[in-house]
């Protein structure tokens, strides 16, 4: 009786464990986060919390203003008034929480944006 009670422990465990990851999506990361489990969160949809800035079409969300920790931000196929706040609103960037799904190529981590979370 007590090895199965062991066995249910350990199942239970695993297994919030991982629906917790799995729906990342539903809580907001931070930029550290994603980085220590792209290999969990890869493909998947999350939302990222950071200091979001652009140089051009180049974008990027990173930890806090000044860290050197930090994820590509890919905007071309978020809507449009979604691209537009990030340009008028951001453009010497700003604090906010982003929606995407995540990819990694060659160590570039890149969020493939969704939208905004407001």
């Amino acid at each position: 009786m007590d090895k199965i009670k062991i066995i249910l422990t350990v199942l239970l465990i695993t297994f919030f464990s991982f629906f917790n990851i799995s729906n990342a999506k539903s809580e907001t990361l931070q930029v550290s986060d994603v980085l220590l489990d792209v290999d969990i969160l890869r493909n998947k949809e999350v939302n990222v919390k950071g200091f979001f800035m652009s140089l051009g079409t180049l974008a990027y969300i990173y930890e806090e203003l000044g860290s050197m920790n930090f994820i590509m931000v890919e905007t071309k196929n978020a809507p449009r008034e979604d691209r537009k706040y990030l340009l008028k609103n951001c453009g010497s960037g700003c604090t906010i929480t982003l929606n995407g799904k995540l990819s990694e190529s060659f160590g570039l981590i890149t969020l493939n944006l969704n939208g905004i979370i407001k």
